[in-house]
């Protein structure tokens, strides 16, 4: 059965095969799906890729049940289905993760204003790494400083005081 082009392109980002990237993408869209409002973890469902959908929607929803940060809490997850051994590799597969789905989601939708909105109710410390993926563009770096997430927060900091 061949792999789905969304994993492929994860995998190929992180230099992992198929069956990690699923799980490494199956954690972040679990987090995502359950900070966002029941109407729009459905719009997002709706224009995920085929084969994320069973990702999405594999696990029951616990949304605002986070006992510790939802970045740490996200990271921590990425980190042991990853291999990550550290959280600035494991915050570069979120990263990674979300560039893909951006993409995937600006083409589908054609509507980035509505994925903003939908996405800029995220808390805080994943909003930076959402930001981040914007940042990056096609190019998450392999090895980075926290320069990738300071660049998105100081771009998120422009867009906040010029509204």
């Amino acid at each position: 059965m061949r792999t789905p082009i969304v994993i492929r392109q994860v995998a190929d980002r992180l230099r992992r095969d198929a069956d990690r990237a699923t799980r490494i993408i199956a954690a972040v869209l679990h987090e995502l799906r359950d900070r966002l409002s029941e109407a729009d973890a459905a719009h997002v469902a709706r224009h995920l890729p085929i084969a994320l959908r069973p990702l999405w929607e594999n696990s029951d929803r616990h949304p605002g049940m986070v006992e510790q940060p939802y970045q740490l809490e996200l990271l921590g997850a990425v980190m042991e289905c990853g291999g990550f051994p550290t959280s600035a590799e494991a915050e570069d597969a979120v990263v990674a993760v979300f560039v893909v789905m951006r993409r995937r989601l600006d083409r589908v939708t054609r509507n980035t204003r509505a994925l903003s909105e939908i996405f800029g109710q995220l808390p805080q410390d994943l909003a930076v790494l959402w930001h981040a993926a914007e940042v990056c563009g096609a190019d998450v770096p392999r090895r980075r400083s926290r320069s990738v997430t300071a660049r998105s927060r100081s771009h998120a900091a422009a867009r906040s005081s010029a509204a």
